[in-house]
């Protein structure tokens, strides 16, 4: 069972799945610590999945040097105003 699971996971990663990015997301880069922060977390998240999907891939979350990419900084500025839109 604890084999099929993993196999499922796995294959969620490979495709893209945007709950699992979000989830990734929230839980190793942002790591939210109460209810607003969380809010502000998930914001970014559309924001720079929206953004980064089309131009590095849908799996950019996973890309240890997405940061390098072009269009990184142009969606990161973006979803930077998501702390001012929460409020």
């Amino acid at each position: 069972m604890n084999k099929l699971i993993g196999i499922f996971f796995i294959a969620l990663l490979l495709s893209g799945c945007s709950k699992v990015r979000e989830q990734t997301f929230l839980n190793d880069l942002c790591q939210p610590r109460n209810d607003r922060d969380e809010e502000v977390c998930k914001c970014m998240f559309e924001v720079l999945d929206k953004k980064l999907s089309k131009t590095v891939g849908e799996t950019w979350v996973y890309n240890p040097n997405v940061a390098a990419h072009p269009s990184f900084q142009s969606a990161m500025g973006e979803a930077e105003k998501c702390d001012y839109s929460v409020r």
